[in-house]
């Protein structure tokens, strides 16, 4: 019976490297793909793209299925085990990244939008706009760090781009990335943040299996969405590293680690204010004192660094309301944020704001009742930090592509899950797709993010209703 199953994968496996390759990719898009797209002039690279990314993952996956098959490997191999299963999610992973730069090699003209000038633009463009406390949105910590990178560039640098700007020129901070101080400054953003997220996610991945570990650790490191925060030089991975650092060791037996904790959590608060909510863990087990300090730490994060910063408590007050008011009326594609997930299936029945108001405060509503019914009955971990990075996403005003980067919290304390049920398989596979390097998959996700996320939710709502049903038939028995 496992040699047949073994034929029909390598049957599957050649006609998917058929697939993929360039007579047949052509004939598909010639002849199917100008018939289903449009505009198949703008969209058809990235339906060639797709057919290649695709059927090559397909072909290698049937291809090493059929090994297993053929030679009997499952007295040996465990697909089901929890070191298989973050094997299996790794090298999905990497033959997506492959055969990404596979087809962004045989097309040089096509950067796959992962090269451009906005190349480290939210890092540089944050630097650029420290020279004060008013300009710019970051909270006062963050605005303290890219105070101290702005001060490494000459005075006669920052006024040329000053003058560029004021000549109506856009990414004038191009002149400072392309500068010495610039590839310094990026080498510091390295090695604060991708460095970091590197051993923090080694350490994290709970198997003993360092093949595995280090397997999903590289998948992960070069995953589209971390990827895409890179090129972008955003904080955000600053951030992630501070909230994965507290997640790993907020019960730690040491007590210096513990309070180090606090003050990572206290610092993740003060580069972006919101992954503050990961502290709800604190309530929800009931350490009083633990959560006081977070939150006094927090308050000193915010109000200390505007004593170092130039600027009057009128400059601070504007940075305040720039800050609640930033992107408050910004909703646009590839947005992951609730209002703008709502606003897609919303814009196609009606453009009047006062009822998509109402909705979104309703729907709103029920997001928060069914996430604090989640955190609150849940025994597995990773839905309590599921809970908490959805309020990472949903609830900003902006939240784009790289703020999925905190799924990967709740992916970790899955995979390291030894039993799992189906529910956790699909959140697993969504999960999996949404960290996928691949520009065909980016527009996927953006433009089927509004199916996609209730997916996510439903499936962590299924995996803490079995976990309901479990704890009441204990207590009947």
């Amino acid at each position: 019976m496992n040699k047949v199953k073994g034929l029909i994968c390598a049957a599957l496996s050649a006609i998917c490297f058929f697939m993929s390759s360039a007579f047949f990719r052509n004939f598909i898009t010639v002849n199917i793909g100008s018939r289903v797209i449009s505009d198949i002039g703008t969209y058809g690279q990235v339906f060639d793209q797709m057919l290649l990314t695709f059927a090559l993952s397909a072909a290698i996956v049937f291809l090493l299925a059929a090994v297993y098959f053929v030679f009997d490997l499952s007295k040996k191999i465990d697909l089901k085990s929890r070191d298989s299963i973050i094997i299996i999610c790794a090298v999905i992973l990497i033959l997506f990244f492959v055969g990404e730069n596979i087809y962004l090699m045989k097309n040089s003209d096509l950067t796959g939008g992962y090269g451009s000038e906005f190349d480290y633009g939210d890092h540089f463009a944050s630097v650029y706009t420290a020279d004060k406390v008013s300009s710019g949105n970051y909270p006062p910590f963050a605005k303290l760090f890219y105070s101290i990178c702005r001060d490494q560039f000459p005075d006669d640098m920052l006024n040329e781009a000053k003058q560029m700007q004021e000549a109506g020129q856009k990414h004038v901070y191009n002149i400072m990335k392309y500068s010495p101080q610039g590839m310094y400054s990026i080498y510091i953003y390295f090695l604060l943040s991708f460095i970091p997220f590197n051993i923090l996610v080694y350490r994290a991945l709970d198997t003993e299996n360092k093949y595995a570990r280090m397997l999903m650790t590289f998948a992960l490191c070069f995953s589209g969405v971390v990827l895409f925060a890179v090129q972008r030089g955003n904080s955000i991975i600053i951030v992630f590293d501070l909230i994965l650092f507290f997640c790993m060791y907020y019960r730690d037996k040491n007590p210096v680690i513990r309070e180090c904790t606090l003050l990572a959590l206290a610092a993740a608060f003060g580069f972006k204010l919101y992954p503050a909510i990961f502290g709800i863990v604190f309530i929800k087990e009931k350490k009083w004192k633990e959560g006081l300090r977070a939150a006094l730490y927090g308050i000193l994060f915010t109000v200390v660094p505007l004593l170092f910063l130039r600027g009057s408590a009128e400059d601070a007050a504007v940075l305040g309301s720039k800050i609640a008011k930033f992107g408050s009326d910004i909703i646009g594609i590839g947005d992951y944020s609730l209002k703008s997930q709502l606003w897609i299936v919303y814009s196609k029945f009606s453009d009047s704001e006062m009822p998509f108001k109402i909705i979104y405060i309703v729907c709103l509503l029920i997001y928060i009742a069914l996430a604090v019914w989640m955190f609150i009955k849940t025994d597995r971990k990773w839905v309590e930090w599921f809970v908490c990075a959805s309020a990472c996403i949903l609830i900003p005003s902006r939240s784009w592509t790289y703020v999925l980067i905190f799924l990967i919290i709740p992916l970790i304390a899955l995979l390291s899950e030894k039993k799992k049920i189906l529910p956790e398989y699909v959140y697993m596979g969504i999960v999996i797709f949404f960290m996928i390097y691949n520009r065909a998959c980016l527009l996927l996700a953006n433009r089927y993010s509004v199916i996609l996320l209730p997916l996510l939710f439903a499936a962590a709502a299924l995996t803490c209703r079995a976990s309901v049903k479990k704890k009441e038939n204990k207590s009947r028995s």
